[in-house]
């Protein structure tokens, strides 16, 4: 049923908070703001991809803006602790949120008990970034190819056994569209994090797992994984004699993760167009942009109502993935 209230549902979000406004000189707000430090939450542990995209943004945003936008790590079941807090926020473009794939699109229909909607709670800011994860195997695994990894789990059925940062997580889904699209079955194991989840797949407790690039590819090249394809589009620029794993045999399959830039309901339209603009010009930062690279993520700008379509379009996509393979958190 919630993916039923998809766009429609930000858009009439947006409206409602900007019949809000209509008591408020205009452009008062958006001149105004930000007249004290702001804090974005990232819903991840420190170190990682998405906290350090958050980081960068954030360092973006007070060079913009001049104020401070300090970064609060609140990790737990995957990014639900802290969607949970921001969407109870004061909606004052004062709290802001990272928002991942797994919070904005995955989390509510994987985990039984959720409280808080992604499309009714949270007004969308800006996409940030769109990212690749790399599907490799431990050596021991007689497979050298897409094509071999579906014949070798047909073969073998439920005797493979995949990492994950944790149940609802990009790597996680992956996985699943891939065993889904590719009619195999395999055990998940989801960890408390994509540090582990990549240490026992580099030491052989589970054969296969889904990673970030820049965590992942060291280890292929040193020989301690190895790299049968990437989840997006288009291969990695750091890497491409890595096929996608659509051209590699699953015709049709794509998954990027992203990260983007979420504020609770009812936050001023005024603020958020503030916001937005101040993120595109972060976005096109030739500094920034490169740093983005060396991470094997891709600057995805886009206005706030293309946001919006685009977590609707996420959230129908995941929420049928789920209903379909019959997911849930472990």
């Amino acid at each position: 049923m919630m993916q039923k209230r998809c766009a429609a549902g930000w858009l009439v979000t947006i409206a409602i908070s900007a019949l809000a406004l209509t008591i408020v000189a205009p452009g008062a707000i958006a001149q105004s703001y930000p007249s004290k430090p702001v804090r974005i939450v990232v819903p991840t542990t420190p170190a990682g991809l998405t906290d350090t995209i958050g980081r960068m943004v954030a360092q973006g945003l007070s060079d913009q803006l001049g104020q401070s936008f300090v970064v609060e790590n609140r990790p737990g079941a995957n990014g639900n602790i802290a969607a949970e807090a921001v969407a109870k926020a004061a909606p004052d473009g004062y709290t802001l949120m990272i928002g991942t794939i797994g919070v904005m699109s995955i989390n509510p229909y994987v985990y039984k008990q959720v409280s808080y909607d992604p499309l009714k709670d949270f007004v969308p800011v800006a996409q940030l970034v769109t990212f690749s994860n790399v599907l490799a195997v431990h050596p021991s695994v007689p497979v050298k190819s897409v094509a071999e990894l579906i014949a070798y789990a047909k073969a073998h059925p439920g005797k493979l056994s995949y990492s994950s940062s944790g149940s609802g997580g990009s790597p996680h889904m992956s996985m699943a569209l891939f065993a889904n699209m590719a009619g195999i079955e395999m055990l998940h194991v989801p960890y408390k994090g994509s540090a582990p989840a990549l240490t026992d797949a580099v030491g052989g407790q589970v054969q296969l797992t889904f990673g970030d690039p820049i965590a992942t590819l060291p280890h292929v090249r040193d020989g301690r994984l190895r790299a049968l394809g990437v989840s997006g589009a288009r291969r990695l620029a750091s890497a491409p004699d890595i096929p996608t794993i659509a051209e590699a045999g699953v015709p049709g399959y794509v998954v990027n993760g992203w990260v983007s830039l979420v504020a609770p309901v009812g936050t001023p339209p005024e603020v958020v167009a503030r916001l937005n603009a101040a993120v595109q010009k972060v976005l096109a930062d030739p500094a920034v942009v490169a740093k983005f690279r060396e991470l094997a993520a891709d600057p995805a700008p886009m206005s706030a109502a293309d946001f919006a379509r685009f977590v609707a379009d996420e959230n129908r996509k995941w929420s049928r993935l789920v209903r379909d393979a019959k997911i849930t958190a472990d």
